[in-house]
């Protein structure tokens, strides 16, 4: 737990440098079964900290709370590292869990968070999960966010959930965004809503470039009953910097399982209708083995027709 200094603009007076796990890495086990929010590694008022070599295992059956393994909170133009970290959690909580928060580094200028390396696998959970989630509240975002060489299989769900989320990017957008060689399969997600690969959006920049490239999408099944709602979102960006490059992603086996469910299954969904002129390049995916055993519609590929996409 650490909990720096509250420092004012310009956030020099911030911790700086502080590493969990990085000369050698903990192991937290055993937690969870109350009824207390949980934030396992948690990191607050913090420049350029290190995150890496962890394992955590935990949760409880009896969880009422939401379970956070690695949370970095507050910190304006904040600099982070989150590497190498297997996290595992077992829970009936419907309350929900995050692997990786990285709300740090928000109205940013200048700095970059990146996340890599990380693993989860075979978590069995009771609520809505996300992996890796920067949750902005409408704050500007990060300036430089990149996730690449992540891993998340063999996730299971007790009980049904709203969604799922493998990469999370809330409410506004960053400046530059580069998630690429990330592994998402042998998922199991019972979603009344959806499960969303790869989401960055709600919002645009001016300026900048997102680049989404191979990452591996397959053996991915929602056996929940949607309404009007998508039923699998693979890559979904809704918000867009003008520099937009999708490519080399792989994106197969995924079935919508449930045949009372209505939602859609999109493999790459590019929604954003705004005001900032772009020309997305979205090239060399490849998309198959697409099934839903409902009445949704499945789409490989859909680019919103705004009138500002080139």
């Amino acid at each position: 737990y650490l909990d720096g200094y509250n420092a004012p603009s310009p956030y020099t007076y911030y911790d700086q440098n502080c590493e969990i796990g990085v000369s050698g890495g903990n192991t937290i086990t055993n937690f969870g079964a109350g009824g207390t929010t949980i934030n396992v590694i948690f990191g607050r008022y913090q420049n350029n900290i290190k995150v890496a070599n962890n394992i955590i295992n935990g949760g409880g059956s009896t969880t009422a709370a939401l379970m956070t393994g690695i949370l970095l909170s507050t910190g304006n133009n904040s600099s982070a590292d989150v590497y190498s970290n297997n996290i595992t959690f077992s829970t009936t909580s419907t309350t929900g869990c995050t692997g990786i928060n990285t709300s740090i580094g928000l109205n940013g200028t200048s700095n970059t968070v990146n996340v890599y390396d990380n693993i989860m696998q075979n978590w069995s959970v009771g609520g809505n999960f996300y992996m890796i989630r920067a949750a902005t509240g409408g704050a500007p975002a990060q300036y430089n966010f990149n996730v690449y060489n992540n891993t998340l299989s063999g996730l299971t769900m007790s009980a049904s959930a709203s969604q799922t989320n493998f990469l999370y990017l809330q409410n506004s957008p960053i400046n530059n965004a580069n998630v690429y060689g990330n592994n998402i399969y042998s998922c199991t997600v019972n979603n009344t809503n959806q499960f969303v690969g790869i989401m960055l959006g709600f919002g645009s920049v001016s300026s900048g470039s997102w680049s989404i490239y191979n990452n591996n999408f397959y053996s991915i099944t929602n056996t929940g009953i949607t309404s009007s709602l998508t039923a699998i979102n693979c890559i979904y960006l809704n918000g867009i910097a003008p520099a937009l490059s999708v490519y080399g992603n792989q994106i197969h086996d995924i079935t919508m399982s449930n045949t009372s469910s209505t939602g859609d299954i999109w493999g790459i969904n590019q929604s954003y209708i705004g005001t900032v002129s772009i020309t997305p390049q979205v090239y060399s995916n490849t998309i198959y083995n697409i099934t839903n055993n409902g009445s949704g519609i499945i789409y490989g590929i859909y680019c919103s027709p705004g009138s500002n996409n080139t």
